[in-house]
């Protein structure tokens, strides 16, 4: 499985054309780096619009009840388009933590449970 460490729509949309890409992962970092003063819900909605495989999104809330709600906030942005016509892509990217353990378990009914990191 290769997956694809970006948030820049046009370099998704043309190394997704390869067919070798099983996903995209977005991070805080490489969002600063690649969309610096974009709005983040902006740049998954850019994303999405172009991505028609999983993408990877870490949250950035520290308490449970805001993690929720952004999980939730970035699962509302994934609806079906000519382009990508399915939806459950986002995989929310959650702390490894206590607390982002409680979130993932919370959030684990989903059709692609979230993922954790190790920081």
């Amino acid at each position: 499985m290769l997956f694809l460490d970006s948030s820049n729509p046009n370099e998704i949309q043309e190394i997704t054309r390869w067919g070798v890409v099983s996903g995209i992962t977005t991070n805080p970092l490489i969002l600063s780096r690649e969309a610096r003063g974009i709005d983040l819900g902006h740049r998954i909605i850019e994303i999405l619009s172009v991505a028609r495989c999983p993408v990877a999104v870490e949250l950035l809330s520290e308490t449970e009840a805001e993690m929720l709600t952004e999980a939730q906030t970035y699962r509302a942005f994934d609806v079906p388009s000519p382009a990508a016509p399915r939806t459950n892509r986002i995989v929310i990217k959650v702390p490894f933590s206590e607390v982002g353990l409680r979130v993932a378990h919370a959030l684990s009914s989903l059709v692609y449970p979230p993922t954790s990191r190790v920081s």
